[in-house]
């Protein structure tokens, strides 16, 4: 049997590695394939939508610690753990959403790429604040 000989720019563990998980690669890897994706012609939407998830997440993670700590501080007055416990999980799926569909809508270009990982953001901000100034009123 012949061989084929094909000259090219990329070669085979670089176009292999185009096709990776988004989760297993560092940020500078990230932006590495980010720029293989622009040469070969592909949408780096994905990896621009997981970059900025990437650097969010440290703030969703204190505004979530926050939105705890104003629902357990508001729900004092209920005895039933139960309630408590429904209500916080009601909450979290609210909140899943609500990045789910931001998600969806930056992925169909809707939104803006940047917009549609820090809005959900802003919106959790927005309602820790008003709940931190609720409970200094008390």
């Amino acid at each position: 049997m012949k061989s084929l000989v094909h000259n090219s720019s990329f070669n085979g563990e670089i176009i292999s590695n185009l096709f990776s998980n988004l989760n297993s690669l560092s940020i500078y890897e990230l932006h590495k394939l980010s720029k293989n994706y622009l040469n070969i012609g592909y949408s780096n939407t994905d990896i621009k939508i997981h970059l900025n998830k990437l650097y969010s997440m440290p703030i969703f993670y204190i505004l979530m610690t926050i939105l705890g700590f104003i629902i357990i501080n508001n729900l004092r007055k209920f005895n039933s753990k139960f309630f408590i416990i429904v209500l916080g999980v009601f909450i979290s799926v609210i909140v899943y959403y609500l990045n789910y569909f931001s998600n969806v809508l930056g992925e169909k270009g809707i939104l803006p790429i940047y917009l549609s990982v820090w809005i959900p953001l802003l919106i959790l901000f927005l309602l820790c604040n008003i709940g931190i100034l609720k409970i200094n009123e008390n």
